[in-house]
């Protein structure tokens, strides 16, 4: 893999807040140069466009390429995720292949500022994938462990055209009309937490037919669930819930970096220059991978911000999980196919998970 790889920067996302914006921009044009990025793009909806008109005419003048994604769509979707990938694939149209991409949003502080990003997009670039159809190691921030494809999608690095495969209009949960709850108490509307599942699952259905019903699966058992701690323990003896593990860390073994993106989502800034902090990146560098996912002390599954303890589980071959779990689970994937024992196994799998999430229905 070439090590001159050219990467552009791109901004997407509803513009909220005009003074964090303004921050966000300023940072990546700086970032173009110092020679980071070779073009800074930022892909957003015509409505913000023409509201913050001369600090986009200013961007213009600056160098900025500006993609008008148009109106808003007219249906919402669960999480915003249809609202996301349209801003995205604006963005990946504009880029050729063979070119990396940054992509973060509008509304994003990185602690460290300037150098944070540029140490991200240095550390990240150069590393071949031959996995999965994916040419070069996807950059994400962090992962949950437990939770197949709950990985974080605010700030990503990788090829364009690797990207091109992730997207994808789904609309399994619209057309099912799946509820997906605000739990009491929780800190992170699992709707966005979907939104995440969805853009990374989408290109390996294709190559994992096991994975079509995980869709059915996750919205039972989300992030902030009042019973996510039973939920997790009935999940890890759960055959089928096994098989989807072991997709998800297989895949994120081959085709994934993981290390700390230290940013924060940003509310506003205040009249004294204080952000008002809505979010802040995951921290969590344990090489303890199973032993600290196990370890619950709240209603929320565990993210890391390494791949160390996946990377030490998957290659350590006495590993007692690796051997139990692991990999007769990935064994068991490769030889998936839709039988009629297969079909009553998950049908009584997916009921006793269902009167687990949800005790008081009948």
């Amino acid at each position: 893999m070439n090590n001159e790889l050219k990467v552009d920067g791109l901004v997407t996302g509803k513009i909220r807040d005009p003074q964090v914006f303004l921050q966000v921009m300023s940072m990546m044009i700086r970032l173009r140069e110092r020679g980071v990025f070779r073009r800074v793009i930022l892909s957003a909806w015509h409505d913000d466009l023409a509201a913050q008109a001369t600090a986009v005419a200013a961007l213009t003048q600056a160098g900025v390429l500006i993609v008008d994604n148009g109106a808003d769509l007219p249906v919402r979707s669960c999480g915003n995720y249809w609202e996301q990938v349209k801003t995205l694939q604006g963005g990946l149209e504009r880029i050729e292949d063979g070119v990396l991409m940054f992509k973060t949003r509008t509304d994003m502080l990185f602690y460290g500022g300037d150098d944070t990003v540029a140490n991200i997009v240095g550390q990240n670039q150069g590393f071949a994938c031959h996995a999965f159809g994916i040419k070069h190691r996807i950059w994400i921030p962090s992962f949950v462990a437990l939770q197949p494809f709950f990985m974080a999608d605010q700030c990503f690095m990788g090829l364009a055209e690797d990207f091109r495969r992730f997207m994808r209009f789904d609309a399994d949960i619209e057309a099912q009309g799946t509820e997906v709850a605000l739990y009491p108490g929780s800190l992170t509307h699992p709707a966005a937490a979907s939104a995440e599942i969805r853009f990374w699952l989408q290109p390996f259905l294709e190559q994992f037919e096991v994975l079509r019903s995980y869709r059915k699966v996750w919205p039972l058992s989300m992030n902030g669930h009042p019973q996510y701690p039973v939920l997790q323990a009935f999940q890890l003896g759960a055959p089928v819930f096994q098989e989807y593990l072991a997709v998800y860390w297989s895949i994120l073994y081959e085709a994934f970096r993981v290390s700390e993106g230290k940013f924060c989502i940003v509310n506003s800034i205040d009249a004294q220059g204080k952000v008002i902090v809505r979010a802040n990146a995951h921290s969590n560098n344990s090489v303890e991978f199973i032993a600290d996912a196990l370890d619950l002390k709240t209603p929320y599954p565990v993210s890391f911000s390494s791949d160390i303890g996946l990377k030490r589980l998957i290659e350590v071959g006495t590993d007692s999980f690796r051997l139990s779990m692991y990999e007769p689970a990935y064994q068991r994937v490769r030889e998936f196919s839709y039988t009629p024992e297969r079909i009553r196994l998950f049908d009584n799998y997916l009921k006793q998970l269902t009167a687990i999430a949800y005790p008081n229905h009948s």
